[in-house]
Formats: C-alpha cells, sequence, structure tokens
C-alpha cells in the first residue's frame, strides 16, 4: 500500500499452505511481477498492446545495453592488462565479465526462442 507503506493483502488469496509450501493467487500484478511471469499468465490477460510492446522493448533494450558495456569492459580490459591483472581482483571482475555477459546473451537468447514458441 503506497499510503500507509506496508504490504498489503488486498486482491490476494492464499490456496494452499502447508510446512514448506505456500500457494497464493492475486486479482492484480504489479509491475515488477508483469516483467518476471514465468508462467506466462500474462499471456492469459488482456494487456492493451502498447503495454505489450513496451514490456517487449524494454526486454530487449536493457539487455542489449548492458550487453554492450559488458563487451566494452571486457575488450579494454584486455588493452590494459598489464594493469588491470597485477592483482587477484583485476582477475575477478574479467571473468565476473565474462559470466555476466554469457548470462545476458543466454537470456535474450531464451526470449528469442520462448516467443517463437506455439502452443
Amino acid at each position: 500500500n503506497n499510503k500507509t507503506m506496508k504490504w498489503s493483502d488486498e486482491g490476494v488469496e492464499t490456496l494452499l499452505s502447508s510446512g514448506d509450501r505456500v500457494e497464493c493467487v492475486t486479482n492484480h500484478l504489479t509491475s515488477f511481477a508483469v516483467l518476471v511471469d514465468h508462467r506466462g499468465i500474462i499471456e492469459n490477460e488482456v494487456i492493451p498492446e502498447r503495454e505489450r510492446l513496451a514490456l517487449t522493448v524494454i526486454g530487449y533494450i536493457g539487455p542489449a545495453i548492458s550487453i554492450v558495456c559488458l563487451i566494452i569492459s571486457i575488450v579494454l580490459m584486455l588493452i590494459f592488462r598489464k594493469a588491470v591483472f597485477k592483482a587477484s581482483l583485476g582477475y575477478i571482475h574479467f571473468n565476473l565479465c565474462i559470466a555476466l555477459l554469457l548470462g545476458l546473451i543466454t537470456l535474450v537468447a531464451g526470449l528469442e526462442a520462448s516467443s517463437n514458441i506455439r502452443v
């Protein structure tokens, strides 16, 4: 709730509550929930085409910008490798950039592959 700055259970119903599992349903989604919809729930909802297009564009542009920046970082680290790899932190930073780059490429490829699936 934005007014009281507290979590609200309005519109949320608990379906199952067992020892290590809780399953709930809600009659609304937040913007964040829309971006992380991994079950395709949104596909069953009526979302205006303009908003759907905006979510798609954001889903591709954000990772694309990150991929470009990571490639630039990796190239710069390789150009200045003598200074970067003097300490172990340089190797850690380099490996982190490689891992993030591979993860983002996988994400974008997965987005593209999942958008081509016909059910």
